[in-house]
């Protein structure tokens, strides 16, 4: 049996032009310069998936805490919990956010309290809270809000561009994640990684520790999980068999 009949199955679920980005993605297992078999692709295209679930408990982690520990500071330095409707407070982008959350609340059925409204929010819209747009109307006229976000951070890491300059690509590569994007293509996903985490920890070393029981993105990325991608993919070498059932 080969993987004849299982290759254009899968295919046809998931496009050829989504199979195609995976190519230059496929070691051979026959070794350099010998072409790419069905199996080194569908196994790369496995071991994407695998790696985006391992990456899951960190960017979850990171989106929550980002959001409960800002929102928690913006309320604190300007005295409301509904911080976010302060006459003059967001930009033309996060406004715009803003109010589609609202829209979805409302269309959910659900109350536009400060919990449901931080918990709706998009983790783009917290992230964009570090651009430069809120620099001295943000950052600089409330000096506490990074140690009231961040209280584990070291001081050097404490201004907005640092803070922005780690948030932005991890805010991308949630997205990657989400829309079942290619990731492994990214030569600076470990570095995000270990980015994500030092942030998760500089907001919560409570946050940190669950997320060390639970992660297990470093052998997902490395040549046991490209092992285990590839088993799985070897599956495809009993397609009849389990259609059949």
């Amino acid at each position: 049996m080969t993987m004849q009949a299982f290759h254009p199955h899968l295919a046809t679920a998931l496009s050829r032009p989504r199979l195609h980005v995976y190519e230059t993605a496929a070691p051979s297992a026959a070794g350099l310069g010998a072409p790419r078999s069905n199996l080194d692709l569908v196994g790369a295209y496995a071991h994407n998936i695998m790696v985006a679930k391992d990456l899951l408990p960190t960017l979850h982690l990171l989106e929550v805490a980002l959001r409960n520990n800002l929102s928690a500071a913006l309320s604190k330095v300007l005295k409301r919990a509904d911080w976010y409707d302060a006459p003059r407070l967001l930009g033309p982008t996060q406004q715009q956010q803003l109010n589609q959350t609202k829209s979805k609340l409302a269309t959910k059925r659900k109350p536009l309290s400060p919990d449901y409204v931080v918990a709706e929010s998009t983790f783009g819209f917290w992230v964009g809270l570090f651009g430069s747009y809120y620099e001295r109307s943000l950052w600089q006229q409330h000096r506490t809000l990074i140690v009231e976000t961040f209280p584990h951070s070291p001081r050097h890491s404490r201004t907005r561009g640092q803070l922005g300059h780690l948030l932005n690509p991890l805010r991308d590569l949630r997205n990657n994640v989400m829309h079942w994007e290619r990731i492994t293509d990214e030569p600076q996903l470990a570095k995000q990684q270990q980015d994500a985490k030092r942030l998760i920890a500089w907001m919560s070393p409570a946050a940190a520790v669950l997320l060390s029981g639970v992660c297990e993105f470093d052998q997902a990325l490395g040549p046991t999980g490209q092992a285990k991608a590839r088993h799985a993919a070897g599956c495809g070498f009993l397609f009849d068999e389990i259609k059949s059932l």
